[in-house]
């Protein structure tokens, strides 16, 4: 059955009603991010809902392991962002380039892990970044094209690919132009990886 508590004053930073104490409240919002409401969806599935509609939601065996998950994907709705499992959608990440080539944040704001994990995308954008990736490669009856971008460690990678994630925001603008962001991406394969950005038919490696 769907339960729900606001997040506010409470002990540790969940207390036994379930709320945020005080000095975690404040530092959220500080990042931006306003109090929202905690639902037990049943089956092992928790959400996190915010006064915008957004949500991070999780799937966990208690209500402590929920909420401890949270804790660790909470920051990103301080883009308004939603995340599903911890993976940053395709329309989420079309507003978030927006509002960087807007100037209304900067590539510092979004919240990437320390260790350039990068942000996990969801099955359906690794699933059209590889298509993507693959045309570049050969035709569509498996042919080499003369113009392949790739080399041993690119095709190795794609051959073997586990995930693509958002690792970073690229400036591609020429010298004294307005900054122009376009996402920079890993693919990880199952012994080597590369990053890119690109568009159309083209691709940058860069990594």
């Amino acid at each position: 059955m769907k339960t729900s508590t606001t997040f506010k004053g409470a002990a540790k930073p969940f207390g036994k009603s379930g709320h945020f104490n005080e000095p975690m409240r404040h530092a959220l919002q500080a990042k931006g991010i306003k109090t929202g409401n905690f639902s037990d969806l049943g089956v092992g599935r928790f959400r996190y809902s915010f006064p915008d509609k957004s949500t991070v939601t999780v799937y966990a065996n208690s209500i402590e392991e929920a909420k401890k998950r949270i804790l660790e994907q909470v920051k990103i709705p301080k883009t308004n962002l939603s995340v599903i499992d911890g993976k940053i959608t395709e329309q989420n990440l079309k507003l978030m380039l927006r509002r960087l080539n807007d100037g209304k944040m900067k590539p510092q704001d979004v919240p990437f892990p320390d260790d350039r994990e990068g942000i996990k995308l969801t099955d359906e954008q690794v699933a059209k970044g590889k298509e993507w990736l693959m045309k570049l490669w050969k035709t569509e009856n498996g042919t080499e094209r003369k113009n392949n971008p790739y080399g041993y460690r690119e095709q190795a990678a794609l051959e073997t690919l586990e995930t693509i994630k958002l690792i970073d925001f690229y400036d591609d603008s020429k010298y004294g132009q307005q900054p122009h962001y376009v996402p920079l991406y890993r693919v990880e394969g199952k012994d080597t990886m590369f990053e890119y950005y690109g568009f159309g038919d083209t691709i940058s490696i860069v990594g």
